[in-house]
């Protein structure tokens, strides 16, 4: 915390790196943890405070800032930026996710980006219809989960909207989604439980509930 290292006392994300490296993304900047240390990754111009941090297959690190847009680090380098003054519909970032066509989602406070590496880091769609993704999931089927700040939950196959599901209609409240290796969807609530989707035809059907009320 605060107290003993980190500059912020609050930690917005923790990823680890191929190399074992842990990263630590808070509102003060970035920190990287090899295990015995904490070293505060100052000399990054672009990276003055961070939301939320991806691994991608290849183990690259995705950074998502607060107020400094999308960041690619290789190779103990920063190597690639995205901000509002490239496209990005925010430069506050909120989720990166991979698709299975080996392009990247990122949520950001505006608009979901669909973003791709392919000759450069460069945007290639924006999905207006999806504002404040805080959480993404992807499956390997292409199917892509967004939770947004609002509580909806929306479901897309590629850059196609194929489902949705509004937090008032149900009068809850979604946080959070993964994909498990089946293809099975759970969405965290603030109802103390987790919906469990499988997908069918594109749409979401609700298999089970699991309650967390009592553990």
């Amino acid at each position: 915390s605060n107290n003993n290292g980190l500059l912020s006392g609050e930690a917005n994300d923790v990823v680890c790196t191929n190399d074992g490296a842990l990263w630590i993304a808070t509102y003060a900047g970035l920190y990287r943890y090899n295990g015995s240390d904490f070293q505060y990754m100052n000399s990054f111009d672009t990276i003055k405070n961070a939301n939320d941090l991806y691994i991608d297959e290849e183990g690259r690190l995705w950074i998502g800032t607060n107020d400094d847009g999308l960041s690619l680090y290789i190779n103990n380098e920063i190597t690639n930026t995205l901000n509002s003054d490239s496209g990005l519909p925010s430069n506050s970032v909120r989720s990166i996710v991979r698709h299975a066509d080996g392009n990247y989602y990122v949520g950001t406070s505006e608009s979901l980006a669909i973003v791709t590496i392919s000759g450069g880091l460069k945007i290639i769609k924006i999905i207006p219809q999806i504002q404040y993704a805080s959480d993404l999931a992807a499956d390997a089927s292409g199917h892509i989960a967004a939770v947004t700040s609002s509580g909806d939950l929306f479901l897309m196959q590629g850059e196609k909207i194929t489902d949705q599901i509004n937090s008032l209609d149900g009068n809850v409240y979604h946080t959070s989604c993964f994909f498990d290796h089946t293809g099975n969807l759970y969405v965290g609530t603030d109802q103390s439980e987790v919906k469990v989707y499988s997908v069918v035809d594109d749409m979401l059907k609700l298999d089970h509930v699991i309650s967390l009320k009592n553990m």
